[in-house]
């Protein structure tokens, strides 16, 4: 997890805009869709980033920058839960996801704070960028 100071002169819009992007994976808290056969994926957290960045992506690079890393994070953990889900007890995967959604709101609240004051943030456990 690398934090590196980025440039103070950021407008409030900008900064308010790139923290919205980490923030609004919030909505897979409460935003579900049943998937495979019994079990639930949380997926306000891809729509919510994915939402934001597509409407403000152009408005400025420090907002674009945050959505892709939003938009990174929230699609790995979302592999990570489909992975999960297959595990052989159902005890087992639900409290699996449950934990793996938990540390998810805990990262985006953490990142959008860290943004909000003008610093970049780069989540953990995402092994690869796919968005340049």
């Amino acid at each position: 997890m690398k934090i590196q100071k980025t440039n103070p002169d950021y407008s409030e819009s900008e900064l308010t805009w790139a923290s919205f992007c980490h923030f609004s994976a919030l909505l897979g808290l409460i935003w579900w869709a049943p998937i495979f056969f019994s079990n639930w994926m949380p997926v306000g957290h891809l729509i919510g980033p994915l939402a934001v960045w597509i409407v403000k992506r152009s408005s400025s690079p420090f907002v674009n920058a945050n959505g892709k890393e939003a938009l990174q994070f929230q699609v790995a953990i979302t592999l990570y839960a489909v992975i999960l889900s297959f595990l052989p007890f159902e005890f087992i995967s639900t409290y699996s996801v449950t934990a793996l959604v938990i540390l998810s709101a805990f990262f985006a609240v953490k990142a959008g704070v860290h943004v909000s004051k003008g610093n970049a943030y780069r989540y953990p456990l995402v092994p690869w960028r796919f968005l340049q």
